[in-house]
């Protein structure tokens, strides 16, 4: 036993230490984080989220419909008015509710929904009501104010996904909030 603490001792001591040498670190002085703090951070989400509505506004203004764009409204509209999901039933109705929500809203005629015989029937019964029982134009230019809102909700939900990603996040509340957002987006 001797032999084993005066090992101990020559070890310790051919180290630098010594037997008064604490065995805990000493306390170290934190210094507040010199990042951005949490006002300048919320400040630069929010101008970002407005610069990408502004930029996506300038960039668009131009473009017509696509080819379901017509075809996802009218859906979105009978989902609001009737909740009934006939029309376009494939794809997620978040925009769709969100869409129809605000054109809805605002004034669109929806002729009452009919037996399909197939998908092009039911296409063409929702391209005939953007296109021929209101003025397309206008549902155009609603939707992309609906979009460019439900995109100014959403971005600013998206601004800790890459922290969450490079680090792994194991907090329950921040894995919960990364799926939530994640299948908000998809």
């Amino acid at each position: 036993m001797l032999i084993h603490s005066t090992l101990l001792l020559a070890l310790i001591q051919g180290a630098g230490g010594s037997l008064s040498t604490p065995i805990a670190p000493t306390a170290v002085e934190h210094r507040k984080s010199s990042g951005m703090s949490l006002r300048l951070f919320i400040l630069l989400v929010l101008l970002l989220v407005a610069g990408a509505i502004v930029r996506s506004a300038i960039a668009t203004r131009l473009d017509g419909f696509t080819i379901d764009e017509a075809y996802h409204i009218s859906a979105g509209v009978s989902y609001v008015r009737y909740a009934d999901f006939r029309i376009n039933p494939e794809h997620p109705p978040l925009v769709k509710l969100w869409v129809g929500s605000l054109i809805s809203a605002t004034g669109f005629h929806l002729t009452s929904i009919r037996p399909f015989a197939d998908k092009a029937d039911e296409r063409d019964f929702a391209e005939q009501d953007v296109y021929l029982s209101n003025d397309f134009n206008s549902v155009q230019r609603r939707a992309r104010i609906a979009m460019w809102m439900l995109n100014g909700v959403l971005l600013p939900q998206v601004h800790d996904v890459p922290r969450y990603v490079a680090q792994g996040d194991t907090n329950l509340d921040g894995r919960k909030r990364f799926r939530r957002v994640s299948t908000l987006l998809s």
